[in-house]
């Protein structure tokens, strides 16, 4: 539906004028017409809203409305309004009916109920085009319905399965099959235009999904991408375009693995975000996060909004949360887009017209990856979070827009056995259901209508350069209370690049539950990290850095002792972009100070080693000859509370022997493996602060007993007040500057053991578990 803005009385005739000269152009267009008539802010004065639409008579989808408001005072200039409207429509051989009351009249003309896509409780829906939707034999879906068994990741990333196929729905028609040539067949994408279709299918024989797309008029798809892994959840882009460029072109966005990756946790592989042009060429990754990206849709100013999966802490919370995040469509200005509150994964975004983004959200999904519903403000994502629907209203699954401002949505009452097609209202709630055959499940429902297109984007992407800048107005500005940042002393930024594995046998697990073989304690697995560089801040908190493009980065605030006291999850840059941020973790919604940032001024810090020069504590080559020399004269004594090692062990082993190298894995596990009874403590319990706490030195009791004190931070809860046990000083023990440097490197890089080059060892205990 494209809306004029409301017009006066007065350009009635110019509008009589457009209407019928479009009429007449089209003898397969109609018109149809409201007329409302209200009370204003004074007794005698009445708001008159005229609504004049125009509809195509096969479609039965209206296309074009005009409105006209005008306020009158007393009821005979209303009377010539509504005479005058009801007169065009009659001239024009308009069906009408006159419906008086309450001092109302109206006359409605529009296109009547589609009683054979809408029945069912709640009412009947109203002015719906055709659908398109994926439909899955129903005994697919059963299996799923069970639950997810404990594991609240187990639907996380979940898509439409293998086996489904696409259906057409139309006005007065048997529901047609879409994709009879195809194997499997999901995820279908309507084109701005209304007029071609982009879904994921998979041919007999072949191994990969791939993208596919098809003309609404009868034509054989064409394949539109094709790589050696899965490519899902297509979107059409809006035009790109850059100032070399002759003209804007077209693109579409899919999510792949086909790089390979897996995520940091080691629950499968990485789905990131590809684009490519129309015809397939130009195949781009778009995303470099470790971890999975989800379903793709478009909002009006051009940017992609995505759900992504957030592992930040695998000690306090492994199994994260799935945020929605936004993009541009050429890759730059990644950044949070709606408010993290709400239930813990969220999936599946959805604009709608009437201006919110709706999507699904569970603590624990569903079938399918289902759940409830959730919306925010479009113009405060940052701030308007609500829930919509609640558990007790059943499973939800992949909304869809429709032209009034309704959604599609896939829908299973907990009185129904299937997923059915339904039509919600998201302003009063009401539901009414569309379509629902008991033997399949129906998902993904789309409305095959034309739609606005949004902003086309202009890019400054290179791919014949390799860096890009990263820059910060002033680390000073926080979502941190006042008093807490920026914490006294100096402070650096490190800078570090995520080493994502494309076996998860390269990974290293640690933590609770790590000796036990407890699946639901372990933490599973640490993705390396190396350093890119380290640099001061400026004197206003400003920083400017080249960093090498496309790979992952991390960011972290260190203080005087090196501790990572703040650090952001994974970003990037792509290619020739300049990525900035206002603060270390700052109010989006904020307005930031009109300063000039003192970084600005000065070239920026180059960190743009090769990755053979690019440095990496880990524990057999750095820390170990530490724990040995400084660590293991105490800790291997019978009667020590804290043992690594056996005495008599470590004496009958050669230095850089094989034996030597499976002890330091002993000590390293006794060092991050910890405990079930760890992974249970509560906040204040002595147990909770881990020996190591990987991506947080501050945190990790060895570097409380190195340091002598309780290094944890004002916003570390339930962490600041529990004790330290320095080292004696009878023991004479002291550890040199660059010792504890060492230490800290390595804890706050990750904690590995060492490269997978070197291990040589078993990485992951028979029996340990990971989320």
């Amino acid at each position: 539906m494209f809306d004029k803005p409301p017009v006066t009385f007065y350009n009635l005739r110019c509008l009589v004028w457009e209407i019928c000269q479009t009429v007449s152009q089209s003898p397969e267009l109609i018109l149809w017409g409201k007329v409302h008539v209200s009370a204003g802010e004074a007794a005698a004065a009445k708001w008159v809203t005229v609504s004049v639409g125009l509809a195509h008579r096969k479609l039965q989808t209206a296309f074009r409305r005009f409105t006209i408001v005008e306020r009158h005072h007393g009821g005979s200039a209303c009377k010539l309004l509504a005479g005058a409207i009801l007169a065009l429509c009659a001239a024009l051989l308009v069906p009408y009916q006159l419906v008086l009351g309450s001092g109302i009249a109206e006359a409605s003309a529009e296109p009547a109920a589609r009683s054979d896509l809408a029945s069912g409780p709640g009412g009947s829906a109203t002015n719906l085009p055709p659908i398109v939707f994926t439909q899955i034999p129903r005994l697919n879906g059963s299996s799923e319905a069970e639950g997810n068994s404990g594991n609240p990741l187990k639907n996380a990333f979940q898509l439409v399965p293998e086996g489904g196929r696409l259906v057409v729905l139309g006005l007065g028609r048997n529901p047609q099959i879409l994709t009879k040539d195809f194997q499997s067949a999901a995820d279908p994408e309507v084109s701005f235009d209304g007029k071609r279709l982009l879904f994921a299918g998979k041919k007999a024989g072949e191994k990969f999904w791939q993208i596919y797309e098809v003309a609404l008029d009868g034509s054989p798809p064409r394949q539109v991408a094709q790589l050696a892994a899965d490519c899902r959840l297509p979107l059409y882009q809006p035009s790109l375009f850059t100032l070399d460029a002759a003209a804007p072109w077209y693109q579409v966005a899919f999510v792949s693995w086909a790089h390979g990756q897996w995520t940091e946790a080691g629950v499968g592989q990485a789905w990131q975000v590809y684009s490519c042009r129309l015809d397939g060429t130009d195949v781009r990754q778009l995303t470099f996060s470790l971890t999975h990206c989800g379903e793709l849709c478009v909002v009006p100013d051009g940017r992609m909004v995505f759900p992504e999966w957030w592992r930040k802490d695998p000690v306090r919370d492994p199994v994260g949360k799935t945020l929605l995040m936004g993009i541009n469509i050429d890759g730059t200005d990644y950044a949070l887009f709606g408010e993290p509150a709400g239930k813990r994964f969220k999936r599946m975004p959805c604009f709608s017209p009437k201006g919110f983004m709706v999507f699904v959200e569970g603590d624990e999904l569903g079938p399918y990856g289902s759940g409830q519903l959730g919306f925010l403000s479009y113009r405060r994502p940052l701030r308007s979070y609500q829930p919509l629907t609640t558990p007790q209203e059943g499973w939800f699954h992949s909304p869809g827009p429709l032209p009034d401002g309704t959604i599609l949505v896939a829908h299973q009452p907990p009185d129904r056995p299937t997923f059915g097609i339904w039509q919600l209202d998201i302003v009063n709630g009401r539901k009414v259901c569309i379509f629902d055959d008991p033997n399949y499940d129906e998902l993904q429902p789309r409305a095959i209508a034309p739609r606005s297109e949004a902003d086309g984007r202009s890019s400054v992407v290179d791919y014949a350069k390799s860096t890009g800048k990263l820059y910060c107005l002033t680390a000073k500005i926080s979502d941190l209370p006042r008093q807490q940042w920026p914490p006294s002393g100096k402070l650096r930024v490190r800078v570090l690049e995520g080493l994502p594995y494309s076996d998860p046998s390269q990974a290293q697990f640690y933590g609770p539950g790590f000796l036990s073989g407890s699946p639901s304690a372990s933490i599973g697995p640490a993705v390396g990290r190396r350093f890119l560089g380290e640099f001061d801040l400026e004197a206003d908190g400003s920083f400017q850095a080249e960093v090498p493009a496309d790979i992952p980065l991390e960011l972290q605030i260190v203080d005087e002792s090196g501790l990572n006291v703040r650090s952001c999850r994974w970003i990037w840059v792509k290619p020739n972009e300049n990525r900035g941020c206002i603060g270390c973790h700052e109010d989006g919604e904020l307005t930031p100070p009109n300063d000039f940032a003192q970084a600005l001024g000065k070239a920026a810090v180059k960190l743009t080693l090769p990755p053979e020069r690019r440095r990496r504590p880990d524990f057999l080559k750095d820390v170990w000859p530490i724990v040995r020399e400084k660590c293991v004269a105490c800790h291997s004594t019978p009667e020590h509370p804290v043992r690594l090692v056996d005495d008599k062990q470590l004496k009958a082993v050669a230095p850089g022997s094989p034996e030597e190298k499976k002890l330091a894995w002993e000590v390293y596990v006794a060092l991050v493996g910890g405990s079930d009874k760890q992974a249970s403590a509560q906040p204040g319990q002595k147990d909770r602060a881990p020996v190591i706490y990987p991506g947080h030195a501050r945190l990790s009791r060895l570097v409380w007993h190195v340091f002598g004190t309780n290094t944890a931070r004002p916003w570390d809860e339930g962490m600041t007040g529990l004790s330290a046990s320095p080292i004696p000083t009878e023991g004479k023990v002291q550890f040199t500057v660059d010792e504890r440097q060492t230490l800290v490197e390595w804890i706050d890089l990750g904690a590995n053991f060492c490269d997978p080059p070197r291990l040589g060892v078993n990485p992951r205990p028979t029996g340990a578990g990971s989320n």
